[in-house]
């Protein structure tokens, strides 16, 4: 490096973004002949299930259903909470919220 050419530390050449996950609350109802997003009650997502909940099928279904539709691994939709309830949880590993929420908002009343 050249006499006086010093880094600028306030404006580093390679800066890391921190990952921001997804957070979700959603109504699941099971049961249904398709899965798919059926609308939005305030910050809830009502997600029909095409399983039925036991032995933790409609869960399974709805991970997934999310991975696919969101793009991302099924490792990357976490169950948080609810998991023997109809009100839960969701944390989507590496995808941000808003990019989140606009993919569902594009899949209202539509199957994957």
């Amino acid at each position: 490096m050249a006499k006086g050419n010093k880094p600028n530390k306030t404006h580093p050449e390679h800066t890391v973004s921190a990952v921001v996950d997804a957070g979700l609350d959603i109504k699941v109802i099971p049961n249904a002949p398709k899965t798919m997003v059926v609308g939005r009650e305030g910050e809830v997502w009502r997600i029909k299930v095409a399983g039925v909940p036991e032995d933790g099928r409609a869960n399974r279904e709805l991970i997934h259903w999310m991975a696919e539709s969101l793009g991302v691994p099924k490792g990357a939709v976490v169950l948080l909470k609810g998991e023997h309830a109809r009100q839960k949880s969701v944390r989507i590993k590496g995808m941000n919220q808003e990019a989140c929420e606009k993919r569902l908002e594009s899949m209202l009343g539509q199957t994957v």
